[in-house]
Order: C-alpha cells, then structure tokens, then sequence
C-alpha cells in the first residue's frame, strides 16, 4: 500500500491554496519547512524530498501553457516510503484531471473550484490507496462546475454530492463515463510522432529515435467495441487500460477496446530508426579556410512518394534553429526570419519552407581565439509524412453494447485529414493525419569547407 497520507498545492509565490487529508492529518507547517529547506537542491534530489523520520515528499511543478508565471507546484506526502512511480504517476493523474475539469490548471482555478476538487480527492483515492482516476468515471461522481452548480454552491449546496447521489447509473467501466449518446457518431485518431536525431556535417544518420502517440477523439454513442488495425506492431509500447492485452498478443498490430468518452490518449510507443534515410529537411554548413565567414543553408528535400500520405508538395512548418555560440558572433544576416542572439546562443526562426525553397544565414567568428560553432540543432513539425512508417490502416466496430445490454450499429462520419469509424463490421479506410515533430542535432567538426 502507497501510505500516501495528505496532499498539498502551492502557488507561485508558494502559498498555500488547497490541501487534503486521506489517512492522517499532515500539518502543512512540517511539509513546508521540509520543502523550503530542500527547494534550492531539487534538480539534484529528483521528484522526491527524505525526512529525517523516513517519511517522503513528492513533487511535480505544472507550469500553464500559456504563462510562465503561474506556476503550480504540487505536493504529495507520506508517512513511508511509498512506490514512487505509484505516487508521481498519481500526482500527474490529478493534473489531467484538473485539466479535463476546468481547461487550464492555475492558481485562480484551483481557488475557484475548491468545493469540487474536495470531492475529486475523495473519489481519487482511498485510505491512501489510489482508487477511480480516469476522468470519464469521474465525471459519473463529481459534477463538473457549471452555472447551475456555482449557483447553488452560493446557496450552501454542494451540487457535486447531489449529483452523485441522484445518479443510480454509474458507469461499470472505469474509463467510460454512463449514457453516452450523440446524434453524429464519429472518432479522430491523431498519430504524433516525435524525432530525436543526431546527423554529422554531411547529413548522415548517426542516431534516432521516434516517440509515437495516438491521440483520439471519440464521439460515439452507447459503449461501443471497436478494432483499430494498424501497419506495424508498437515498439516499447504504453498502453492506455481499455486496450486487450490477451488480442495484442495474438495479433500485435490490431488493439482492441472500449474507449474513453471524449479526447484521450489511446497509446504510446518508441522504436529506433537506421541509418540512410531521408530526412525532410536539410542543413548544410559552408565555411572558407582562413575566412570568419560561416554560412548555413536549410532546405526541404524532395522525400518519396512512399513516406507521404499526401499528395502535394511537402511543406516543412515551424522551423527552428539553435546554435551554442563559443563565441561571438557578429554580422549576422539571414534571408528569411529574424534571428535572435545572446552570448551564448543564437536563435533562428525560419518559419514555413516548401520543397523548393531554402534559407541562408550568414554570420562572423572574428578575433583573437574565436571558435566556430561545432552543433546546430533544428526544429520542426510536418503533417502527412511518418518517420517511422507507422499508420491507422483501419477501424471498425465489432459490437455496440446498450446501456441496457443489446447491441446496435450506428452510422460513423469522418473528415478529410482524420480517421473515422464506419458502421459495425466495415473497416473504414482513409486519409489520416499525421504530425511529426523533429529535433535534429548535427555535429559539425567535420563541415565541408571551401
């Protein structure tokens, strides 16, 4: 059993805006002064604080998207030491709770909303033991706030309990929430892929890794089965609970489940890539002997017809480029973007490239002892194109179960860049939207020279 006893969140300015008991009161007295005293050494002390007396502190910072100043930082406490990745796992499951509930984690929402998240921790966990935390069960138990509930929570009523106790039908099935129905039914599923890649000045591979999600959207009525077939089996997969494991083994490229109501990440995975492959984008560092000229060209290569699901041009989007300085640099001139520059580093935001454009910058590494830069790393995102040649060949729906227990079909739409279902047991197949976002490291000791 974790033990986990009390939880504790802290505002930016490390005030206390909520906490919560499970097992025994945790005065926030002695979990402050250990977290003070150990706040300058946290890089080096992990996720977790010691005591003295045995007992741990977890931690996770959530910082919102779109600020950087209302950070959040969350507290877990326990009287032993507790599987850690039970207690940081369950910490990140509040976050994606607070987040499904309210949209954005931030000081105001939790003190806002501190009648409701009460009511979230007692159905999250148990004396300790963590019990229901997938949001769609959730919601079958606590209310999520609405107009109705504010104005009765200013009445003194805790429309969250009244809810829960009014609703005979929760969901038997954690992670799908009760009576679901929708007069248009339909799924979108997102593959994001993430590249991590280290080249040398001539653009061969060296390393690279790909680290894959699917992200659906479901939007179906009743409790529906469905089979998604994919193109390749999942390497290093994580799986979300819904997924069958005794089917993924006899067939590991088709997962079958019940899925969440609404937008969750169905699963993760992770695979190596080999050398003498293509990359969408190219970077070519040109530099003269006896010259502080330095030069670098970032293009789009013209990728074959087989890594694209689209039939257009590629066009590269959101490029990046950082480069550590050892030194200086100045005269710096690009032919698309504004660079910016600090001692240490220069930024260059490119933007969008097509296939048959490039962008140049130009700098000057001059004076006594100047060095060249050795590294460049890029950025970039691209849809329609997967590195690791991962794609949704298909999903259907083998049954739908009622809430009363019969089975039905019902009619799937789609959209064009997303896959969608079709009627119980046709496959559908179309175009499906891909991501794939690359940060790509090039070792420049051996750059061409002219």
């Amino acid at each position: 059993m974790p033990d986990i006893d009390a939880l504790f969140i802290l505002n930016s300015d490390d005030q206390l805006i909520f906490e919560h008991h499970w097992r025994r009161r945790v005065t926030y007295e002695t979990t402050n002064a250990l977290y003070s005293s150990a706040r300058d050494q946290l890089d080096s002390t992990g996720p977790f604080i010691a005591a003295s007396d045995g007992s741990l502190l977890y931690h996770v910072t959530h910082a919102p998207a779109s600020t950087t100043h209302d950070n959040v930082v969350f507290l877990l406490a326990t009287s032993s030491e507790a599987p850690p990745l039970v207690a940081l796992e369950f910490l990140h499951r509040i976050i994606l709770v607070l987040q499904d509930y309210f949209g954005k984690v931030t000081s105001s929402t939790i003190e806002g909303n501190y009648d409701v998240i009460c009511n979230l921790m007692y159905e999250m966990m148990d004396n300790g033991e963590p019990l229901l935390t997938e949001p769609n069960g959730l919601r079958d138990a606590v209310e999520p706030p609405s107009i109705m509930s504010k104005l009765l929570a200013s009445t003194g009523i805790n429309a969250s309990s009244l809810s829960a106790a009014t609703n005979p039908s929760i969901s038997t099935i954690p992670w799908r929430r009760s009576k679901v129905s929708y007069n248009n039914n339909e799924i979108y599923v997102d593959v994001i892929e993430r590249i991590r890649a280290i080249t040398d000045a001539h653009g061969r591979l060296t390393h690279a890794t790909v680290q894959g999600a699917f992200r659906v959207k479901c939007q179906i009525s009743g409790v529906p089965d469905l089979l998604m077939n994919l193109s390749t089996p999942l390497d290093l997969p994580s799986l979300h609970p819904s997924i069958r494991l005794d089917q993924l083994q006899t067939n590991p490229r088709a997962l079958s489940f019940i899925p969440p109501d609404g937008e969750f990440e169905l699963a993760t995975y992770e695979t190596e890539l080999s050398g003498g492959r293509i990359w969408p984008l190219h970077a070519e560092v040109r530099k003269r002997r006896n010259s502080p000229e330095w030069e670098l060209a970032v293009s789009v290569n013209r990728m074959p017809a087989r890594n694209s699901s689209a039939a257009s041009p590629l066009t590269v989007d959101d490029i990046s480029v950082e480069i550590t300085l050892p030194s200086p640099a100045s005269n710096i001139r690009t032919s698309k973007g504004e660079p910016e520059t600090t001692p240490t580093k220069l930024t260059w935001s490119i933007g969008k490239l097509a296939q048959s454009q490039s962008a140049v910058l130009k700098a000057t590494f001059s004076g006594e002892g100047a060095r060249r830069p050795t590294e460049v790393r890029l950025k970039w995102s691209m849809t329609g194109w997967a590195a690791s040649g991962m794609r949704v060949e298909g999903i259907k729906i083998t049954k739908n179960h009622n809430e009363g227990g019969g089975i039905s079909g019902g009619s799937m739409n789609g959209r064009a860049g997303m896959g969608a279902a079709a009627a119980e047991g046709k496959l559908f197949k179309g175009v499906k939207a891909f991501l794939s976002i690359f940060v790509l490291c090039i070792a420049l000791e051996n750059a061409i020279t002219h």
